[in-house]
Order: C-alpha cells, then structure tokens, then sequence
C-alpha cells in the first residue's frame, strides 16, 4: 500500500439499507455503450479528469491494458448526465456469490460539491441491488446479496461520507 494511503471497506448487505440522497433533477445514469470500443475514447478522458485528483493506479494504464478491461462481461459501465452534459462515470463489478462492488465511481471536479455525487451513488446503488450477472454466470436471475467497495483516504475528500451516508457501512479487513 502507498504511504499514508488509509483503504475502507464497505458494503450493504441489503437493499433496505440504502439511504438515498436529495434528488438531483436532470441527473440520470445512462448505460455506456460499447465501453471497449467506440465509447473508449470518451471513458479515458473522463476517468482522467476524474483519477488525476486522486492519484488512482489506472492512469498509467495502455490502451491494451483499458480494453482488457473494459471488455471483461462481469462490468457495467454508465455515464452520470446532469441534464445531457457529462458529469462522470460509474462501474459495477458483477461477482458470484452474487454480489456486486462497486468498482469505479467518480465526477468530473466541475460537478462536485452541490449534491450530484449524492444522487448519481444512491441510483448506482440502487442499480447494483438490480443488476443481473453476466450470461453463463451460475447465479443468472438470481438477486444480488451484497454491494461492496472500496475507498481511500486519497479519493475525493467527501466520499467515505458520501458512502456511509448512503448506508454502506464498514467491514473490518479485506472484502
């Protein structure tokens, strides 16, 4: 672990746990299309403005090491729109069991500090509870029994408020 970098871990183990945030009129999660191919472009720079802050490890990745990636059928991408302008981006990370964590999460700087982050995460949430896993998964159909993530002391000074908030609550150790 980098120094001075402190991880939380935390999860919902229910969908009565989410708390949502005030509603941000005009901001909806739109699903990324082609996240590999076509939409790649677009995700790289908003992942940038959004990771520059924060010193995430993703910045140094290749093109190839972004498509592997983004081509793995266990991720979910959306776009976070505040009235058709992009404001961020989320990932969902279907996991057996099933649980969903919620990989990447984050708004462009011009976008934090008036209640979007707060929103867009309660509808992320809400669509973790909801997704189905990938076609071939063992748990097809079935509910999701746990969000999960992680957050460090590094991301946007709010988040791990913004995540309690919403009704995550810490798990001690490694998820």
């Amino acid at each position: 672990m980098e120094s001075g970098k402190v991880i939380t871990y935390l999860q919902m183990t229910s969908p009565g746990q989410l708390r949502w945030a005030r509603a941000v009129e005009g901001l909806v999660l739109v699903p990324v299309k082609d996240p590999a191919g076509a939409s790649l472009p677009q995700l790289r720079e908003v992942h940038d403005r959004i990771a520059l802050a924060h010193r995430w490890s993703s910045l140094a990745w290749s093109q190839c090491d972004w498509i592997e990636w983004l081509s793995d059928p266990a991720l979910r991408h959306w776009w976070i729109e505040v009235n058709d302008e992009l404001a961020g981006w989320g990932c969902l990370r279907w996991h057996s069991g099933p649980e969903v964590e919620l990989d990447t999460f984050g708004l462009r700087p011009e976008w934090t500090g008036d209640g979007c982050g707060g929103w867009a995460l309660s509808l992320l949430t809400e669509a973790a509870w909801n997704l189905q896993g990938p076609q071939g998964s063992a748990e097809l159909g079935e509910r999701t029994r746990r969000v999960w993530l992680h957050t460090s002391s590094w991301d946007h000074p709010h988040a791990l408020a913004n995540y309690l908030a919403r009704g995550f609550a810490p798990v001690e150790g490694r998820i």
